[in-house]
């Protein structure tokens, strides 16, 4: 549910305590607190809070009289909201990363391991999703979109990736997915400082699979890439940076909702499109008004823009092998719209004979259906990859594996 319709399921001092951070009354909002509570409610707490309130889906998990606990679904994974209550003051309000699922089997249908089983050394958290029932045909990795994604790649309260693991293993496909390093620099565990291209994805991603390609059992396993937009365009990179370091090539790569221009000119226009490029410039302004570099507005370094403005994906195909390649992409994209991109790509590979494309009617960016929401409030809305997706993705990988 929206946060307005959370207030109206709510009753007594928490349904005052949200209605009230929601009108940016932080004094008020403060009265209504326990001391200890309230010297730690600062205004920029309490603005997180409320961003994360009013960008979420929002699930009620308990609720007693002296107590909450809420679900918020993000754009950036899911978190716990605990709202305790005593003497008619609130007393705790904790926001926490909700902990990532246990491994687990699915009987007849997948297994699970960590990373960790495979006893690799510094790679990070990670799932490998094993066929339970058959063969494993075809090896995959998912490689997830921009910003600090978990695993799952969570978008609202879709798992992404888990969702498309479990899927793709009822056809034989195994696949891996990890920690992003921006998701762990989000919870203190790496510098964000020293994130670029190759930090945040590209060094993963060859070293988890340089590890999986040598063991016992995905030795002869064709390897695949699945990138979902970011994650798509660098995918030829993954690919360069593999063989390059350990000789290893890639069977296949599968572009998902990936646009065909650079990054840095997506990011642009996206910013345009949003009302925001005015305030932005891309080198630190002299005029004497108040902007805000790029960079800055981002939260990335410069040397990560310039890398971003470096490179091409067509480009970086170009340079590999020649590979069979997938397109997928849904008609109501807006992010990065079909006729733009999709046909860039079609236009670009048209002499290619290895290249499938899927246009997908009444899908949105992240490949699940529309329910009539505006923008990405799309994306906060519970859904489900149609099978169609699965179906043609897994026959395709299938193809290429046999």
């Amino acid at each position: 549910m929206l946060v307005k319709n959370l207030i109206a399921s709510l009753d007594g001092e928490i349904q005052v305590l949200i209605a009230t951070l929601l009108d940016e009354q932080w004094e008020r909002a403060r009265e209504l607190m326990s001391e200890p509570l309230r010297m730690t409610a600062d205004d920029l707490t309490l603005t997180a809070l409320v961003d994360s309130l009013c960008h979420s889906d929002i699930d009620i998990i308990s609720r007693q009289e002296d107590a909450c606990h809420l679900r918020l679904n993000t754009l950036n994974g899911k978190f716990n909201l605990y709202i305790g209550l005593k003497d008619q003051l609130i007393s705790s309000l904790m926001l926490a990363l909700c902990p990532l699922p246990d491994v687990h089997e699915k009987s007849g249908i997948f297994t699970e391991k960590t990373l960790r089983a495979f006893n690799f050394e510094n790679v990070p958290d990670g799932l490998v999703c094993l066929p339970s029932s058959r063969n494993t045909t075809a090896l995959v990795l998912l490689v997830a979109g921009s910003g600090p994604h978990s695993m799952d790649y969570d978008i609202g309260p879709n798992p992404l990736f888990r969702m498309l693991a479990h899927e793709l293993s009822q056809h034989g496909i195994a696949s891996v997915r990890f920690d992003k390093r921006y998701y762990r620099a989000c919870q203190g565990n790496t510098d964000s400082e020293a994130i670029d291209l190759n930090t945040e994805v590209i060094d993963d991603a060859c070293n988890i699979l340089a590890g999986l390609m040598e063991h016992a059992e995905f030795y002869n396993v064709p390897v695949f890439l699945v990138g979902h937009s970011f994650g798509g365009y660098v995918s030829p990179l993954i690919a360069k940076n593999l063989r390059q370091r350990s000789g290893r090539n890639i069977m296949g790569i599968a572009m998902l909702a990936t646009p065909f221009r650079s990054l840095f000119q997506v990011i642009l226009s996206q910013l345009q499109d949003a009302n925001l490029s005015p305030e932005c410039t891309t080198s630190p302004d002299t005029s004497g008004k108040n902007t805000t570099s790029l960079a800055d507005f981002l939260a990335v370094p410069d040397s990560y823009l310039k890398q971003l403005k470096d490179y091409h994906a067509f480009t970086c195909l170009t340079r590999l092998p020649a590979m069979p390649l997938f397109f997928a992409q849904g008609d109501q994209d807006f992010q990065v719209p079909h006729d733009i991109d999709f046909t860039m790509w079609k236009t670009a590979l048209k002499s290619n004979k290895q290249v499938e494309f899927k246009l997908y009617t009444g899908l949105n960016h992240i490949l699940l259906p529309m329910t009539g929401c505006a923008g990405g409030e799309d994306y906060l809305q519970p859904g489900q990859i149609p099978a169609q997706v699965i179906a043609d993705l897994a026959a395709w990988i299938s193809h290429h594996s046999s």
